[in-house]
Formats: C-alpha cells, structure tokens, sequence
C-alpha cells in the first residue's frame, strides 16, 4: 500500500473509491462535465446539430459544408474522420482499458472492516449498557456467595409504660412514668447451614450472570452485523457510482459518435434521439447512485462516530465454500447466542425452585454485649452473653406446591421457546444458505459475461486497427464504443450480483453465530487485483 497520506476529503460527499489492500495508489483524474444537450423532440426540417464550442468531439467544419466526394478523395476523408473519431471520440491508448474509470483516483484508505468493528465495539451505547448488567448480576452473585458468612447486627430499644399499675401509681406518681432502654451487639458465626440451600441459591445466580453475558453476545454479533451491512453498502455505493460515471462517459462519446455519423447522413434522426435518451437515464442514474452513496456513508459514519478524515480499506477477495446445511445447522446450535441464552435462563429458573425447595435449618453462634438504661436510676447494667442460636423454618420446611408449580411451569415455557427458535433458526438457516448459493452461481455468470464482453470489445477494437482503408467505416467506431458501454453495463451488474452475495454470506454467518469468522475472511490478503478475484464464490 502506498505510503502517501490521502487528502482530507468526507467519504459521504467525495468521490472516494475502495481499492483492494496492497493496490497502489493512481493519480486523480476529475470528472469531465458532460455538454450534450437532450432534445425531447425536434420539428421537420431543423438544421443539424451543433456542439457547444468547448464539445471535445465536434467534427472539423469541412464535413458539414462540402459534400463528400467520390473515388480516392472519399477514401481518404473516411480515413481522416476515422483518424479524428478513434483520438476524440474513443481517446485510448495503446494498452489503456476499456472503460474511462478504471484509471480513476483510488487514494489510500486507512480504515479496515475489522478496526470499523473495534470502534463499532468501543462506541456502542447497548453494549455499554449490557456491561453494567453483566456487572449488576456478578455483584448479585457475590451477594448469594457471602449470604451465608458472619453478621453483625445491632438493636437499641425503648420499654415505656404510664397507669398500667393504678395501685403502684397511686402510692408512687413517679411510677407511672417509668421507662426502660436496651442496647446490644450481636455477632453471628454460621457453624452449620444447609448445602444444598447454599448452593442451589449460588447456581441461580451463576446462571445469571451467564444469561447476562449472552445477552451481551447477542448484542455484539448484531452490532457486527450492521457494521458488516452498513460498510459493504458503502463500498457497494461508491463502486457502483465509479460504473455509472463511466456509463455516462462511455454514452457521451456515442452519442458525440451519432452526431457525427447524423451530420453525414449516414443514420436516421430518430437513432440520434435514442441516444439522447440513454444519454438522459444515465444521468439520471448517476444522481441516484450520488444519493445512495450519501446515505450509506452518514449511517455508517453515524454508527462508529467517524469523523471527516476517516476512510474505508475495501474487503478482500473472500473465497469460501459455504458449509453444508447439516454443518451449518450444528455451528448455529452450537454457537448462536440466542440459544445459549435460552439454555442458561432455563437453568436459572430450575435453581431458582430449588432455592425455595432446600430450605432447612441452620445453626449459628450468637456472642452479644449490651447495655441496660433504667430511666429513673443511677447505674446501667451491662451484660456479655454467649449462646448457640438455631433456626428452624417450621412453617417453609418445603417449598409449597404453588412455587414448585411456578417454577416447573417456566423451565417447561423456555424449553418451548428453545424449540421454536430452533425451528425458526432452521428454517431461516435453510433459505439464506440456499439463497447464498444462488448468488454465488449469478456472480459467476456475470463474471463470465464481463470476460465475454471484454474478449468483444477486444476483437471490435482490433478490427479497428487492422481493418483496410477500403473498409473503414466510421460504424466500426461507433460498434466499439456500443461494445465499451455493454462492458461498463456488464461490470456495473457485476458489483450489484457480488455485494449481494458478501450480504447473504455475512447473513448466513450471523445466523451460525460466527460473524468474527466472516470478518477475518472479508480481511485476508487479496489475491492479484482484478475483475476475477473480487468476487465471493465457492471453491469449485
């Protein structure tokens, strides 16, 4: 990759194309304004055409006021305006490609799919939310693991009693208002507790915990997921603009070619027309293509919080044999986090009945120190005592049938529920791996039609070269650039069928759980650049 710092420029409004990692960087070449004009209709009778004085491919001014001649003369004129046709209108030099655009700027980008998921990682709000639940169930846990330890306790209290006595207070008014205060601390030392109570009650909240966690992989992998979606619709976007500027191009110079063949009669108006019209939808094409590369940028610019002078490395080649269904069905039970969380939630609610099934009694030493207040003496009366306290839950010996019932009855839903996601999943599984391989079979049907399309172009643009005197014809230039523009249109079906079939591939690999699989295969290093290694295709 080239070493040069790449101007500051947004990927949302510049023209930024995405070359393959390793691809040497090119010098810029801008845009050129078209200025062929559409006409709509034209009455009986108009003059010929004329192009605007800074039209690039207008023909010499001889053509159109002198009459061609016959014999040698005419010969030559057609060699002429050959000569001017294959330098204005088709421009190529010896070796140069075919379509405009493939010698574009293409600057060095710094930003790969895998640091996008590291930021996407690092940014995103859920998954920071999903932490603090992660750490909210550790902090349960521990709180089930020290449930059972020491404990200090401390209780103050007041006794009070006014005319409960009446014949005590009517010998002795001071009586009557006597009150008495009490304050002790007591420590416990569990020496027995019921194990199978403790532990059913630590297991619950183990299972917690892990419910939280793959809550947390279920975020992550959907977080992986829009990153993976949002940058290959980037790459999509741009590259599919790159195509149909040069569909604009490659119609501007046939229809630069028409005009000319139109101003010698050689062709009907209402050809010239047609070319106008395709002349127009590319245009058209070319500002919905600006706007779905906008759009595609603010979002995943707005999903990593990039800022302007971030840019995008365009994935690698991905060559991979999907796996079978079965496997693919077996990595999905195995890794999918939706199913893992169904597991451990389903575990959480067994041991949460269990807590309640195993209570029992528990026996503890209680050492206390305390103090007496009489209200109306002079001393306190202090006390240290020492003793073993039991407890014994007489009235919850056994969880009662109603619990037990609640808790039988939510393990049994999430088992359902498990049965209906697998049953979702397979189902889902099933059409976007078969979906997956039919683009894979498009993507080489498109590939073998741009070899198809470049081997003609190939064969028009040598019998240009080679053909005679005698039979040059400007028709021959005018077919090469027809075959240029079905090699533009053929590229530009091409970039659709590939990122369709990344899409599916980073779906299928999202339903197995496995999308850091997917992203290091998007990462590796690209084969030799080219048409036939940019595409996703099974290893045959």
């Amino acid at each position: 990759m080239a070493d040069a710092t790449p101007p500051e420029k947004d990927i949302a409004s510049q023209p930024v194309h995405f070359p393959f990692q390793g691809e040497a960087e090119l010098p810029a070449v801008p845009p050129r304004p078209s200025t062929v004009a559409v006409v709509d209709e034209e009455p009986e009778g108009t003059p010929p055409l004329e192009e605007p004085p800074t039209a690039p491919y207008a023909p010499p001014a001889d053509i159109r006021e002198v009459a061609p001649p016959t014999g040698e003369a005419d010969a030559a004129r057609k060699a002429a305006m050959t000569a001017e046709l294959e330098s204005a209108v088709l421009g190529y030099p010896e070796g140069a490609p075919a379509v405009p655009g493939a010698l574009a700027a293409r600057p060095t980008l710094r930003v790969t799919l895998r640091q996008a998921i590291d930021i996407a990682l690092r940014r995103n709000l859920k998954l920071k939310q999903q932490e603090e639940a992660i750490a909210e169930a550790e902090a349960r846990l521990r709180e089930k693991q020290n449930d059972y330890g020491p404990r200090l306790q401390f209780d103050y209290a007041i006794w009070t009693w006014h005319g409960l006595f009446s014949s005590a207070a009517a010998a002795d008014p001071d009586v009557s208002g006597e009150g008495t205060g009490r304050a002790q601390m007591t420590l416990f030392l569990p020496v027995w507790v019921a194990r199978r109570a403790r532990q059913a009650a630590v297991r619950q909240a183990v299972q917690e915990v892990k419910v939280a966690k793959q809550d947390y992989e279920v975020k992550r992998g959907e977080v992986v997921a829009d990153v993976v979606k949002y940058y290959l619709a980037v790459l999509e976007a741009d590259e599919a603009l790159t195509h149909t500027r040069d569909i604009v191009e490659l119609n501007r110079q046939r229809l630069g070619t028409l005009k000319i063949l139109r101003e010698r009669g050689q062709i009907l108006r209402n050809r010239l027309l047609l070319g106008q019209k395709f002349m127009a939808s590319a245009k058209e094409e070319v500002g919905f293509r600006e706007a779905d590369r906008e759009l595609a940028g603010n979002k995943l610019k707005k999903h990593l919080g990039l800022v302007e002078s971030d840019r995008l490395m365009r994935p690698a080649a991905v060559r991979h044999r999907p796996p079978s269904t079965s496997e693919a069905r077996r990595r999905m039970r195995t890794n999918n986090p939706v199913l893992r969380r169904l597991y451990h939630e389903r575990m959480s609610a067994y041991w949460t009945g269990r807590v309640r099934h195993f209570e029992e009694p528990q026996a503890n030493i209680a050492v206390r120190y305390g103090a007496s207040f009489p209200k109306y003496r002079e001393f306190t009366d202090d006390f240290l005592t020492v003793g073993l306290s039991v407890n014994w839950p007489v009235a919850k010996m056994r969880l009662d049938r109603a619990k037990r019932d609640q808790a039988r009855h939510r393990v049994r839903q999430i088992e359902l529920e498990k049965e209906i996601v697998h049953d979702e999943l397979d189902v889902d599984l099933m059409e976007t791996h078969a979906s997956y391989l039919k683009a894979l079979r498009r993507v080489e049907a498109k590939r073998l039609d741009v070899s198809l399309n470049e081997e003609n172009l190939r064969l028009s643009r040598a019998f240009r070269k080679h053909g005679t005197v005698d039979t040059q014809e400007p028709e021959d230039v005018f077919q090469v650039v027809v075959n240029a523009v079905a090699l533009a249109e053929a590229r530009m079906e091409y970039v659709k069928v590939r990122y369709e079939a990344l899409g599916l591939l980073a779906d299928l690999y999202q339903r197995m759980g496995a999308t850091d699989e997917l992203v290091t295969k998007l990462s590796i290093e690209p084969a030799a650049p080219g048409v036939g290694t940019e595409t996703a295709e099974a290893d045959e």
